[in-house]
Order: C-alpha cells, then structure tokens, then sequence
C-alpha cells in the first residue's frame, strides 16, 4: 500500500486505503509498474506494518485475516 507515518490518524490511513482500492482502476493507467497491482495484493504486502487504520479498512472488505 502507500506508506503513511505511525502518527496518522486511523480514520485517515482508512480513507487513504479505501480510496486507493476503491481507485485502483484510476491508478493502475497512471504507470505500466503500477498496472500490475491489485487490492489482494496491496494487502498481502508484507515489507512493513500497516497502518491500524489502512488494516481496519483492509479487514473490512475480506482483504486481510
């Protein structure tokens, strides 16, 4: 997903995840790399922590256990 700083509010990193599943289409004619991604795997990505707030939307919407 994007990255965002530990001190973001939870609301916020929820709408910046959901935007950005909810816009992949938008996103992915933005660069050939970026054609590739998919909310699945945007999910999975496992380089970092997520958000609470990015996970809490990604829970939502049966993306992430």
């Amino acid at each position: 997903s994007i990255m965002g700083h530990k001190d973001m509010a939870d609301q916020t990193a929820f709408d910046l995840a959901k935007a950005f599943v909810e816009r992949i289409d938008k996103i992915k004619a933005v660069h050939p790399f970026i054609r590739k991604l998919t909310p699945e795997y945007i999910a999975s990505m496992k380089i970092g922590q997520y958000h609470p707030g990015a996970a809490r939307y990604y829970k939502s919407v049966g993306l992430m256990k």
